[in-house]
């Protein structure tokens, strides 16, 4: 694994455990444990899953060619 291929990797991290955090939040919501209390960050979660995978999308338009296959280092 090369260092370009680390820095994938770790940048989606913050990604994937945001969305995976928002489980227990829509659980918390279904349960109703208390509404507003859980629906505004719940909100903000989503919020910032979109703005993750947004900024993730645009990043990864980037060329990459040091981890494409066949390149020379």
């Amino acid at each position: 694994m090369s260092a370009a291929h680390a820095h994938l990797l770790l940048n989606h991290i913050p990604i994937l455990g945001t969305l995976f955090g928002l489980l227990p939040l829509l659980y918390a919501l279904v349960r109703n444990i208390r509404g507003w209390i859980v629906a505004a960050p719940l909100a903000l979660a989503v919020i910032s899953v979109g703005l993750g995978m947004w900024a993730g999308n645009l990043g990864g338009q980037v060329r990459h060619t040091e981890v494409r296959a066949g390149s020379s280092k």
